[in-house]
């Protein structure tokens, strides 16, 4: 009798939790719970029989389980920058990059190692930074004052996808963006072209490269329209 008197607790304890008894949702993920779905017509014309669908989890946000679990809180040991000062995500911001993300599915397919959130750069205007090597990203209190989000993020993936992709695609990329090699006293200088997409893009090919991705995933007709060699080896590469 004291046996089931127990187990009945448990049972109202496990109740009054939630548990689902098989399924453990993440914390970006909502449990949805066993419903049936009424027939209906796609629009195709297929018809599509009444069922039953199972207890799952379904994402709160799109792609939140690869990006959810990449939020850091505290500097890395191997940051350049020791004068950064680094602080903790807050739940809306969060939420805002996940939609931010969203609006930029080609980057799904490359790795990230974490997305850092710290106050200020070095360089008082920059927004973000990366490290192309670590595969890690950091966001300033400047990049959530900007209007320009999503190119902001597409710029920084960019220095991380092209540190993944392999060199003879940037090398293709350098071509036909119209850079240039000279040689000077033995050594060998890489030429900018003459017409730039960006002003900073003379830096170095992979910053002309992380330009026009940017300009790419936001506005593709403005690259068609400045150089068609480059628009379509993105497209080729990243069909949007």
């Amino acid at each position: 009798m004291y046996r089931a008197q127990i187990f009945i607790v448990l049972l109202l304890v496990m109740s009054i939790n939630g548990y689902s008894g098989e399924i453990q949702c993440t914390s970006w993920q909502t449990y949805v719970k066993e419903h049936t779905v009424k027939s209906y017509v796609k629009k195709d014309g297929t018809r599509l029989k009444q069922t039953i669908r199972k207890a799952h989890c379904r994402e709160k946000w799109k792609y939140a389980d690869k990006w959810g679990p990449l939020f850091q809180d505290t500097r890395p040991d191997y940051w350049p920058h020791s004068k950064e000062e680094f602080k903790k995500w807050s739940s809306q911001e969060k939420k805002f990059i996940f939609q931010e993300l969203s609006k930029i599915p080609l980057i799904h397919n490359y790795s990230v190692n974490s997305i850092l959130r710290a106050k200020k750069s070095k360089d008082k205007k920059n927004p973000a930074s990366s490290i192309p090597e670590t595969k890690d990203i950091v966001l300033y209190d400047l990049y959530f004052a900007s209007k320009d989000n999503k190119e902001i993020l597409a710029h920084e993936m960019a220095h991380i996808i092209a540190y993944q992709i392999e060199t003879k695609y940037i090398s293709i990329f350098a071509e036909k963006s119209g850079w240039k090699l000279e040689i000077k006293k033995r050594q060998v200088y890489e030429v900018p072209p003459t017409k730039l997409i960006k002003k900073d893009s003379s830096f170095s090919i992979e910053e002309d490269f992380c330009n026009y991705f940017e300009i790419y995933v936001t506005n593709p007709e403005k690259i068609k329209k400045f150089n068609a060699n480059v628009y379509n080896l993105l497209k080729q590469r990243f069909p949007l």
